[in-house]
């Protein structure tokens, strides 16, 4: 399973109920062991870093040259890890999950 940054795996029990003309399905947790994604964390905290620079640059004129490379370098770092980021959102999870359902 994949939150965010976390990996890891979940272990429950499933159960499918009629409600109306559906079912409802749901899935209770009773073991769930998660791990950092620790190259995303360092690619967002040199990112960070950059960013930092982006700020700091009013107060402290010596970091204007630096400026650029800290945009670049902050925008870039983000962007790779939002990239490998599988889902976005909870639809698009739900879209995830049944393309990989209706193709068994």
């Amino acid at each position: 399973m994949a939150a965010g940054l976390r990996r890891g795996l979940v272990e429950g029990v499933v159960s499918i109920a009629p409600e109306g003309s559906s079912c409802r399905l749901s899935l209770e947790v009773t073991t769930a062991a998660y791990s950092l994604n620790w190259t995303a964390v360092v690619i967002l905290g040199f990112g960070a870093g950059a960013a930092s620079v982006l700020v700091l640059w009013p107060f402290l004129p010596a970091l204007l040259p630096l400026a650029p490379i800290a945009a670049l370098l902050a925008f870039s770092s983000w962007f790779l890890v939002a990239a490998r980021l599988r889902t976005s959102s909870p639809q698009d999870y739900l879209d995830d999950l049944a393309t990989n359902l209706s193709g068994r």
